[in-house]
């Protein structure tokens, strides 16, 4: 036992280009400790077996084992195990030791740079597994194509989006549409995409092309459409009339992004009062949490609205 820590000692000190004197530093003891180690004449005080861990950023268990190598930390050590063998347990301690190096001010560039790959390939993992889900959802739901069937392959459409796959999104949708053209939800979901790729014109022609087949816009959700495509290009007067428009015909959702447009024109008093009166509708409906979560943003904006106010009259 001797003999196998301490051949791992002198193995992981000369990885990382320690000497026995620097090793020896670090657990104030004198270099003719840590060669006796090495030589295999003594073992290491146990007490002192975390602080050697750490040292070559290794874990307790693993100076006993043959063939280890030495890591810069133990945030690295797990970082590599997380690559080959990626778990929620190990994620955690990665994340949890690079906290800690950044906590302490001992976190170099490279550690920080290595965090960051730790999430980035986090997300990556994340990433696949959402799709994979998302798509099972649909495959659920498809016989019965529901509400909750459209609002997950909107959600999909989005996540997708976000990931930069708009021209796989277009295009699967477009070709939705085309065998399915007397749906209306699949001309929706092809104008989000378009509004989501930032291509305003085709979702007009989108929006145009649905109407021949769905006269009746304002009820059918594709004057709020029409809204949305107008706020996303700014154009916020046009915009304010298509949603009222579409409020008229009984659209409720579209009092969510009436209020996100005028909080974004800076018109916090009557986006305020939208948001309250979401949160009563939520709150009559029993949907507590959320209506807590839409009236706490409310009082941001009512907040907004008297700072607005008093800064206008300092400048008077």
């Amino acid at each position: 036992m001797a003999q196998a820590i301490g051949q791992n000692i002198k193995k992981l000190r000369e990885e990382q280009g320690a000497t026995q004197d620097s090793l020896a530093a670090k657990l104030r003891l004198t270099y003719q400790a840590v060669s006796k180690w090495e030589n295999g004449a003594s073992l290491p005080d146990i007490a002192l077996l975390p602080d050697i861990a750490a040292f070559f950023g290794v874990t307790i268990d693993e100076l006993f084992k043959p063939n280890m190598r030495a890591y810069p930390n133990l945030a690295h050590r797990y970082m590599s195990e997380y690559e080959s063998f990626p778990s929620d347990e190990t994620f955690s301690k990665a994340t949890r030791e690079f906290e800690k190096l950044r906590e302490e001010g001992t976190a170099t560039d490279h550690d920080v740079q290595f965090y960051a790959y730790t999430l980035e390939n986090r997300v990556r993992i994340d990433a696949e597994r959402a799709e994979e889900l998302y798509n099972e959802a649909i495959e659920m739901g498809r016989e019965k194509k529901d509400g909750q069937f459209y609002k997950t392959q909107a959600m999909l459409l989005d996540f997708l989006a976000w990931l930069g796959r708009h021209d796989e999104n277009i295009e699967k949708h477009r070709a939705i549409v085309a065998q399915e053209p007397d749906d209306l939800e699949t001309h929706l979901a092809l104008i989000f995409a378009y509004r989501l790729a930032g291509r305003y014109t085709d979702a007009r022609d989108a929006v145009a092309a649905a109407a021949l087949r769905f006269p009746d816009k304002d009820k059918n959700g594709l004057t709020f459409e029409e809204g949305n495509i107008a706020f996303d290009e700014e154009k916020f007067s046009e915009a304010e009339g298509l949603y009222d428009r579409a409020l008229a015909a009984g659209n409720k959702r579209v009092l969510f992004y009436k209020r996100n447009m005028l909080a974004q024109q800076g018109r916090f008093t009557e986006a305020a009062e939208i948001g309250y009166g979401i949160a009563d509708d939520f709150a009559s409906r029993g949907l507590e949490f959320e209506s807590r979560g839409i009236r706490k943003h409310a009082a941001v904006l009512a907040k907004l609205a008297a700072e607005k106010a008093e800064s206008a009259e300092k400048t008077e």
